[in-house]
């Protein structure tokens, strides 16, 4: 499978079922714009959500295709006492690894990623990558990703920094934010002493860098985008807009100050320009700290 394909195929889905398609963590470039304005002329509701950060961040089963995975960290682990399948998948992360163009299935599918551990189950290895642990403990890639698969899942979960410069990025930024399909979305594995930023920060990133700082919508645009902008997409009536009779979600800030207070070496320091935030109508931050009011509820389904 290739990208395009999978958005073609996606399309279809939607074609044939009639049903809006959402499609996570995609940039709009040269090859996605293209499928995206097809499938919307066509009348398929097809959107897609980024979170305008130049890293990525899952577990490190995602390195191998799907089949190998089949059944989650208790099949996966079970695959591998078979010593043909463990070498076999030791390969594939190796290749993963030093070779991510040979892999175009795994979730480091370019060069010039650092991939490098956020979370472990034991607390070992966390800001190393795994080549970097291969060397300075003369093994093989190969030896010691299998290794770490086996005694680190199902914690073992990556941070995936891509080989990209400023003006690139800027410049993807600029490109996806604009497109009428796209919202803002921050997702991420949230535990661990060094988990991906986009937990903490992704909408204040959003509003200083794509907003202030390069100007790619007006903050009116901005606000939209991460809030009825994302309501309409998921079908949520009665949020995601200040108006009588809806759920008052509300947050005050300072428009020339938000942005974030964190990086990737402190992720989890809180955000700056926030005063206050409401959730159902109860505070549940002033002043740039929480209350402790739990005011929100998990919803399945």
């Amino acid at each position: 499978a290739t990208r395009a394909g999978a958005y073609r195929e996606s399309a279809e889905i939607g074609r044939r079922a009639r049903i809006p398609v959402a499609i996570a963590h995609e940039i709009v470039d040269d090859e996605s714009e293209p499928l995206i304005d097809a499938a919307r002329a066509e009348g398929i509701e097809l959107s897609v959500d980024w979170y305008c950060y130049p890293a990525g961040c899952t577990h490190i089963l995602a390195m191998l295709q799907p089949e190998d995975y089949v059944g989650g960290t208790d099949g996966a682990l079970e695959r591998i006492k078979d010593p043909a399948e463990r070498a076999r998948i030791a390969a594939a992360l190796e290749r993963a690894l030093i070779h991510p163009e040979e892999a175009p299935e795994s979730a480091t599918q370019e060069e010039g990623v650092r991939a490098y551990f956020s979370a472990t189950r034991t607390g070992r290895y966390v800001g190393r990558s795994i080549p970097e642990i291969a060397a300075e403990e003369g093994r093989s890639v190969a030896d010691v990703a299998i290794g770490i698969m086996e005694e680190e899942l199902p914690d073992a979960v990556l941070v995936y920094k891509r080989g990209i410069s400023q003006a690139q990025l800027d410049e993807e930024v600029r490109r996806t934010v604009r497109h009428p399909a796209w919202t803002l979305t921050s997702d991420g594995l949230y535990h661990g002493p060094l988990p991906h930023p986009r937990g903490f920060a992704t909408y204040v990133r959003f509003l200083r860098y794509a907003v202030r700082d390069l100007r790619a919508l007006t903050f009116g645009e901005a606000i939209f985008r991460m809030s009825g902008g994302v309501a309409d997409r998921l079908r949520i009536t009665d949020r995601g807009r200040i108006r009588e009779g809806l759920a008052a979600d509300l947050v005050i800030l300072d428009r020339d100050r938000v942005g974030e207070g964190n990086d990737w070496d402190h992720p989890r320091r809180p955000p700056v320009g926030i005063a206050s935030v409401l959730l159902n109508g109860r505070v549940v931050v002033r002043d740039g700290a929480a209350t402790g009011e739990l005011a929100g509820r998990v919803q399945i389904g």
